[in-house]
């Protein structure tokens, strides 16, 4: 990892080398103590990658660091939790990737209109927690959410939803608790005019317990 030489008028080099050199050894206390005392750290770009040290903190899994750095951030909590990376990432979507569900509601309870925000891959963190199977991630997401996430239109570029790419992923679990909670997305289909039942149907694996058959005539059924 980089550290990224280009700075703004809100960037203070020095600042950003010290914040992530301290990272990158693990020295987390003094990164907080930091990170609380001064304002310009919580905006500072640490990498090429353009992350901040929430950012850093979340993608390091330091649940403990992240909990302090959020409640640190008084007033400007919703300005600093909408920043992003270069991938368009806010620290919520890398919570969510991880699939750290603790993460994501440290972080989603402040500010849940992130829950619907997507990347630059059109992503939003609700739906990259299915993509990659996230379960307990997904679900405090979509608790925590207080709009219609389906709104935000987020999909892959084929038109796959977050019912495809979990039942891509053979996440049948997670699947179910999709189709419970968004019964629409049974008759969604995707650019190639597949339907999640398409997908479920070319899963061998998704026949042998109760649970999935439960999941294949739920689906079947919002189908009709």
């Amino acid at each position: 990892m980089e550290i990224c030489n280009a700075t703004t008028e809100r960037e203070a080099p020095c600042l950003s080398h010290d914040l992530f050199e301290k990272a990158m050894r693990g020295q987390w206390t003094e990164v907080v103590e930091i990170y609380k005392e001064d304002e310009e750290s919580r905006v500072a770009v640490l990498t090429a990658s353009r992350d901040t040290a929430l950012h850093l903190a979340v993608s390091g899994g330091r649940a403990k660091e992240v909990k302090q750095m959020v409640e640190s951030l008084g007033e400007k909590v919703s300005e600093i939790l909408w920043l992003k990376n270069a991938k368009g990432n806010t620290a919520l979507h890398t919570a969510a990737e991880l699939g750290d569900a603790y993460m994501c509601k440290r972080i989603a309870s402040k500010v849940p209109d992130l829950i619907t925000n997507c990347n630059e891959q059109n992503a939003t963190p609700l739906f990259l927690a299915a993509l990659f199977g996230h379960q307990e991630a997904f679900l405090c997401l979509h608790f925590l959410c207080k709009g219609n996430p389906l709104d935000a239109g987020s999909r892959k570029p084929n038109g796959d939803t977050f019912l495809h790419v979990a039942l891509q992923g053979e996440f049948f679990s997670l699947a179910f608790q999709i189709v419970r909670k968004y019964p629409e997305l049974a008759k969604d289909r995707n650019e190639d005019g597949f339907t999640p039942l398409h997908i479920l149907a070319t899963k061998p694996n998704a026949f042998k317990s109760s649970c999935r058959l439960g999941l294949f005539d739920r689906i079947i059924y919002w189908c009709k």
